[in-house]
């Protein structure tokens, strides 16, 4: 049950002038015997907020999409023994920051 909820809350993409209630995650549903109430007990259990959602990530229409990503996130589940595992996002609209002090050298975080 709790799957099915899931899997409706993160596979459709919702229509952009449509807020998702819990009436309307429930309604396909319904044919599994969810009701509106349980949708609305298991996404507070798992603490999932579809009605927040402003934006919607699409998975590119690579059928290996799956597989690479599984792949992705195997190096940092099972990283190689003296290894390092980097990861780099290109974000282009953010623009590179200059150093507020140029002259000093750099120097780690502490943590």
């Amino acid at each position: 049950m709790h799957l099915a909820i899931i899997a409706t809350v993160t596979s459709a993409k919702p229509a952009t002038d449509s807020q998702r209630t819990h009436r309307l995650i429930a309604k396909p549903l319904a044919a599994h015997g969810i009701s509106t109430s349980q949708v609305g007990r298991i996404l507070a259990g798992l603490d999932l907020k579809p009605h927040l959602v402003r934006g919607w990530l699409t998975r590119p229409d690579d059928p290996d999409f799956h597989a690479k990503a599984a792949e992705a996130c195997g190096l940092y589940l099972y990283r190689p023994p003296a290894s390092v595992v980097l990861s780099v996002d290109e974000k282009t609209a953010m623009q590179a920051r200059s150093r507020r002090h140029p002259t000093r050298p750099a120097r780690g975080r502490v943590a």
